[in-house]
Parts: structure tokens; C-alpha cells; sequence
């Protein structure tokens, strides 16, 4: 994770149910989203740490109120995430599907960035968007 010394920019973060899109913009932690519909497109920006590495997780996007308890147990595939630099410089990000983890329930994305030549860049800030298909019941 990023320290907290260091003051992030705002970044925005979006949810779109296949009905309706709400953007909002938020500081260092996007607040919770409440979902319950077919599927989910999610969209936001982060920083890699200081080795080049950023673990995202669903669970710190989604409420876990008692009316979304099951949310993660309808996940469906495929599962898009794709990642974007936010930088001037030449750089690249690269994203690997860790788990979908069983307890708790959580898909897990391991997000790397990558200076021109190939090695580890800290501090990248970059856009991310995951769209997720849920099981139809």
C-alpha cells in the first residue's frame, strides 16, 4: 500500500450496474458501493506501492451490509480488469488474477507497474476498470 505520509491526488471512481452509472470523487479510500443487479462494471485510479505493486481487491469496493452478503458467491466469468498508467513518462501496467479466496469472499487482481526498461516502477499512479458478469439466479 501507499504510505500515508504521502498526500494522493483525488481520483474518480465509477460503478455501473447494467441500469445505471455513479461516478464519484473521493480521497485516499473510494467509499463502498451497494450492488445487486446482473453484473458490474467498476472503474477508479490508484498508486503502486514503492516496489511496483498494488493488490486490488472487490471487498474494498463493495458494501458488506446484510442485504449483500452473497455478493462475491455470484461471480460469474469472465472478468475483465484493465489497467491504464496515469504518467508522462513511458511506463506500462500489468495485472494477474490471483484468486477468487473462499474465506472471506474476495477476487483478488495483482496489479504491477513497470518502468521502459522492464523494471519495477514505484509510485505509478494508474487507472484501473473491471467489469464482472454475476451468475444469473
Amino acid at each position: 500500500m501507499v504510505d500515508d505520509e504521502k498526500i494522493l491526488p483525488k481520483m474518480r471512481t465509477s460503478a455501473n450496474s447494467f441500469e445505471k452509472l455513479t461516478v464519484t470523487e473521493v480521497g485516499v479510500t473510494p467509499p463502498a458501493k451497494c450492488i445487486d443487479e446482473e453484473g458490474i462494471d467498476l472503474s477508479g485510479g490508484w498508486v503502486t506501492d514503492s516496489l511496483g505493486r498494488f493488490e486490488w481487491r472487490l471487498s474494498n469496493l463493495l458494501c458488506k451490509d446484510s442485504t449483500h452478503p452473497n455478493l462475491i458467491k455470484k461471480l460469474d466469468f469472465p472478468v475483465s480488469f484493465v489497467a491504464t498508467p496515469n504518467t508522462d513518462k513511458p511506463a506500462y501496467i500489468t495485472a494477474k488474477f490471483k484468486a477468487i479466496q473462499t474465506g472471506p469472499l474476495d477476487l483478488i487482481i495483482e496489479v504491477y507497474s513497470w518502468d521502459s526498461h522492464g523494471a519495477p516502477a514505484p509510485d505509478l499512479p494508474f487507472y484501473w476498470r473491471c467489469r464482472i458478469p454475476f451468475l444469473r439466479t
